[in-house]
């Protein structure tokens, strides 16, 4: 997520609510000290193992901060832990297997420093593939502007400073040459908090937190620390309805690829998604103290998933505005040579842009063209040639027949070797020898069909070759 958006305060909540969470950065942290490192004693001289941060965090939390800081090398070294749930050394003659089966939560900033919305979620975070199937969940976190939320964000932070805990020691300097007056082996602040009664909300604080927030109601941290222990040693079972929900829907993700133009995926989707429904929907379980993953477990960690597993990406204005203006000067200049017949197209075209409230224009969409094509036939003048040959007045054009009559057209400017040709020279060219000859009222349809995907240009009876 973008800088300032409390990535590291979330994290330093997980250190304080998770019963067993151990710390680490980015940049403080390699892939030896991650995993485990082989070590010389300084006594016997003999080579020894010395666990790492993700060993020691054995059934908890490793929590890795500016995860992007770390180097490439070190970050390979993660990928056996969080696929395998073990460390495997083979180095200085000892062979070892070492259990990590730990949980990773990491905060990385973007690649160009804050999210780029116009690039795919991808090329923001900038991190291997192997790596991101790896992670059940990737959100990314946005810095938007929101006056209300900013306002909140502010006066929160300056309660944060006004406000200190009453067990907090006084910050005062210490007398020159005291020594230590506490000498015990028990920590008196644990003491009384094994002494009072566990609380399941906090107490309400004015200064801390804030005089509108009298009825919300926050649980403690003592209260979340105790709840996670006790629901991760419940064991739900998976029943066979949830199991089937979870495969359909898993192969669901897997065949539909992108759901529309602008929205793009955080990650790709493989085997590793349908461990991440199964582990999601059994932790939804655990929350709720349940014995079995039911069926709404199961919806819970799918919709989890669609929302960590899409994103939208945002097209750039600048491009579609120079594409909106360049479209109102040819429909200008088309109005300026146009014959009355097509005045009537364009007052269409208006009252169709302009007949939803609020819809925005959009340069892509031909539906207004396509119902205009029968118009365009319908408005063809009756000539002598058509009806002699008994044409219909409404002469339609078939994909075969504007086909040939494309080819033809070409093979009269191919012998002619120019860029302009007479409408006469063209009717006598292309009827020439022709088993099914072309009516006047045809060809002129067929150069409308033309000219409207700009092949074309007919002025006074000349047809100019774009």
């Amino acid at each position: 997520g973008d800088p300032s958006v409390a990535k590291s305060q979330l994290l330093r909540y997980v250190l304080s609510t998770a019963p067993r969470a151990i710390p680490t950065t980015g940049r403080g942290s390699s892939g030896v000290g991650l995993t485990a490192a082989v070590t010389t004693d300084q006594e016997t001289g003999e080579r020894r193992l010395e666990a790492g941060a993700m060993v020691l965090a054995d059934r908890g939390v490793v929590c890795i901060d500016e995860f992007d800081k770390m180097s490439d090398i070190d970050r390979t070294a993660i990928h056996e832990v969080m696929e395998q749930g073990r460390v495997t050394i083979a180095k200085a003659g000892i062979h070892a297997r070492l259990n990590s089966r730990c949980s990773v939560l990491a905060a990385a900033n973007p690649v160009y420093g804050r999210y780029d919305q116009y690039k795919t979620p991808m090329e923001n975070i900038g991190l291997q593939d192997s790596l991101l199937s790896r992670f059940d969940l990737l959100f990314i976190v946005l810095d938007q502007m929101d006056p209300e939320q900013d306002r909140e964000i502010s006066d929160h932070v300056l309660r944060m400073h006004r406000y200190r805990n009453p067990n907090e020691q006084d910050g005062d300097a210490m007398p020159l040459g005291s020594a230590v007056e506490i000498l015990a082996t028990e920590d008196p602040d644990f003491v009384q908090e094994e002494e009072q009664e566990l609380q399941v909300y906090e107490k309400h604080d004015d200064l801390l937190h804030g005089p509108n927030r009298r009825k919300e109601k926050i649980v403690s941290m003592e209260f979340m620390r105790k709840y996670i222990h006790v629901a991760k040693m419940i064991k739900p079972v998976l029943t066979q309805e949830s199991a089937s929900y979870i495969a359909e829907e898993y192969s669901r993700l897997r065949s539909q690829s992108q759901m529309n133009s602008d929205i793009a995926r955080t990650s790709p989707v493989t085997a590793r998604t349908l461990e991440t429904l199964i582990r999601l929907s059994t932790a939804h379980a655990k929350a709720r103290m349940n014995k079995t993953v039911d069926l709404q477990d199961a919806e819970a960690a799918l919709e989890l998933v669609q929302f960590a597993y899409f994103k939208k990406v945002l097209e750039k204005e600048k491009k579609r505005r120079k594409q909106a203006d360049d479209d109102s000067e040819t429909e200008k200049e088309e109005d300026e040579e146009s014959q009355p017949k097509e005045e009537r197209k364009t007052r269409r075209r208006k009252k169709a842009r302009t007949g939803g409230e609020g819809d925005s224009y959009d340069p892509y969409d031909f539906s207004d063209a396509e119902e205009e094509m029968p118009e365009v036939q319908a408005h063809t003048p009756k000539t002598p040639e058509a009806s002699a040959t008994g044409e219909a007045k409404k002469p339609e054009l078939t994909e075969p027949r504007l086909k040939a009559f494309k080819t033809a057209l070409l093979e009269v400017f191919k012998t002619s070797h120019a860029q302009s040709v007479g409408l006469k020279n063209v009717m006598e060219s292309i009827n020439r020898d022709n088993p099914e000859p072309f009516s006047l009222a045809e060809v002129k349809v067929a150069l409308a069909h033309m000219q409207d995907d700009n092949q074309i240009m007919v002025s006074d009876d000349i047809i100019f070759l774009i």
